[in-house]
């Protein structure tokens, strides 16, 4: 299945940075990821903007943050969120836009500071919800 991960970040075009957490507890940062050219089917595809390509294999992904070279702070009600994953660790993310959620092999939610949380769902065990 591939699906077009271009609509989900509001700077479509542009370059982001992305903070992915791996399920055996490796955290990578990569910065300047062209926002026109990410695609997804059994793996994600990247392509850097100084030409590179980076490929991360979405079933050892618990979750990724992408965060836009220029954010812009988003209004409404927001919630906290713990994620329980498969490997037994916990997330909690604060300052999820209530109502933001999109679904799909990674769900996707508008946080308050501009980035947007994908989670991939697969590894999630459980979610507990949290309305201020």
């Amino acid at each position: 299945m591939k699906t077009d991960l271009k609509s989900s970040v509001a700077d479509k075009g542009k370059a982001v940075s992305q903070v992915i957490h791996f399920l055996d507890g490796d955290v990578r940062t990569f910065h300047n990821i062209d926002t026109s050219s990410i695609e997804q089917n059994q793996c994600t595809m990247m392509n850097i903007l100084n030409g590179q390509q980076l490929e991360v294999h979405t079933k050892r992904v618990k979750f990724i943050l992408v965060v836009p070279e220029s954010p812009t702070k988003s209004e409404g009600e927001t919630m906290t969120k713990i994620f329980h994953f498969k490997d037994n660790s916990k997330e909690t993310i604060h300052g999820i836009i209530v109502g933001s959620e999109k679904t799909g092999e990674f769900r996707k939610f508008q946080l308050q500071n501009g980035s947007m949380l994908m989670v991939h769902f697969e590894n999630v065990n459980l979610v507990e919800n949290f309305v201020k």
